[in-house]
């Protein structure tokens, strides 16, 4: 029995914890992470499409699990090829 429960504690501290988001040590290395960014210069009222929007490095915008919500929207400024797409951009 005493090995059981020891065994059992063992398999407990091995399973760890849950933990959301970046670790302290996978901070400095988010900027190399991708992100939604402007592949060519927009007017404000333009419509992101496959064409005018990139999935690129450095990951300083918009993730990429966001691609899709973003095709068809407008955005509401000027924008700049290389911009990283920001959810104020458009609306």
């Amino acid at each position: 029995m005493k090995a059981l429960v020891e065994e059992t504690g063992r398999a407990a501290k091995a399973l760890g914890t849950i933990q959301y988001g970046p670790t302290e040590a996978e901070q400095a290395s988010l900027a190399f992470r991708r992100s939604c960014s402007i592949g060519k210069d927009l007017q404000a009222g333009a419509t992101l499409t496959p064409e005018n929007l990139r999935i690129i490095r450095p990951g300083h915008g918009v993730p990429p699990r966001d691609y899709d919500q973003l095709l068809g929207m407008r955005v509401n400024r000027e924008l700049r090829m290389g911009t990283a797409m920001r959810w104020e951009y458009v609306g």
